[in-house]
């Protein structure tokens, strides 16, 4: 079944400027991936969801990101942090993942602190970056627990806590993935009972493969994918840009033409080459995984080391050709532009960095 059809990709891709204007993906964009369970790819039928394949996933991730970066990203991160779906209390899963619309905004770094008190815990702290804040059903804290029952121990816990505790600070100011609206979320002195508690070490009642896959190389696997998806629409606008000048070239400045092309085309192959390889390792892991075997430390840092090469491709490729475009690139509201603000974007996260 084709997921993006011709129509909706135009029609987004000519909206996307409006998009980053707004600072976040628009109304019609959260309807279609509504209407086509986007952010539900790895939950069970139960809630709604269709619990697809890590492979299948990632080339979800890659097309979305090819027709718009700030809309892959979106989906990326909204149907991935279901990845923790069986570390929710099994009784609040409807709750929380049976509405059409719902999604999580959350993270994982214990920037706020839980306090225990009687029947709950009272939460306060500020985390950076919740990609989808604005649309998002249910929020998720990770926090170091202050227990006074427990003096001198320390341990981390995550809470669901309700849109209405949550306030948004709007800073998200970054020059690329401007529609992914990745603000600052901040608590105070909100009470959580005690059952919307969890911790994202355990699982709790449902033991399907996407959720026993380790979650770094599921979250490398996922980025990396957003970085091709872009990547490839980089080269797409390399390749219009190239087309419309070609006649002009052919005529003034013929070795220009024949150079870029050549760049272009070198460009292409690379990044191709490291689509191919990031996929075979994926299935390979994924095809192992699924038949119940037990991976090796070596095998998921290989996993994780394609990603990162299949990213840094994207992002090498990019920064070869753009200086090359012209001044007419600069220019913000073009999409050679957005696309190569987007790829630095999501190339500068943490998890695609080789420190190596």
């Amino acid at each position: 079944m084709e997921r993006f059809h011709s129509e909706f990709v135009r029609t987004l891709r000519e909206t996307a400027f409006e998009m980053e204007k707004a600072g976040v993906i628009s109304e019609s964009a959260l309807q279609y991936i509504y209407e086509h369970g986007l952010f539900k790819l790895f939950l069970p039928e139960e809630v709604g969801g269709t619990m697809t394949a890590l492979p299948e996933a990632l080339r979800i991730f890659e097309q979305a990101s090819w027709i718009n970066g700030s809309f892959g990203w979106a989906i990326t991160i909204g149907s991935g942090g279901n990845y923790f779906y069986s570390c929710f209390p099994a009784s609040i899963s409807a709750e929380v993942f049976m509405r059409k619309e719902a999604v999580i905004a959350g993270s994982g770094h214990p920037s706020g602190v839980a306090r225990k008190v009687a029947g709950g815990y009272v939460l306060n702290g500020s985390w950076k970056y919740n990609s989808g804040s604005p649309y998002a059903t249910t929020f998720t804290t990770t926090c170091t627990v202050d227990d006074p029952g427990k003096p001198g121990e320390q341990s981390i816990l995550a809470f669901v806590v309700q849109p209405e505790q949550v306030r948004i600070e709007e800073d998200w100011d970054a020059f690329g993935l401007r529609s992914t609206a990745s603000h600052t979320t901040i608590v105070t002195d909100a009470f959580v009972p005690e059952h919307l508690a969890f911790d994202v070490s355990h699982s709790t009642f449902h033991n399907h493969p996407i959720y026993r896959y380790p979650f770094l190389p599921f979250a490398e696997a996922s980025f990396a994918a957003v970085a091709i998806g872009i990547g490839r629409h980089f080269l797409d606008e390399v390749k219009l840009l190239l087309d419309k000048h070609k006649g002009i070239w052919d005529r003034t400045n013929p070795s220009r033409s024949m150079f870029l092309h050549g760049q272009l085309e070198e460009a292409a192959s690379l990044l191709e080459e490291q689509k191919l390889l990031f996929y075979d390792v994926i299935e390979a892991s994924w095809a192992r995984h699924q038949a119940g075997e037990q991976l090796t430390e070596a095998i998921w840092s290989e996993v994780g080391a394609q990603c990162k090469r299949a990213a840094k491709t994207a992002y090498t490729v990019a920064q070869q050709l753009f200086p090359y475009m012209g001044l007419g690139a600069t220019m913000q509201h073009t999409h050679i532009n957005q696309t190569w603000r987007d790829l630095q974007t999501v190339c500068h996260h943490s998890i695609l960095v080789d420190y190596a």
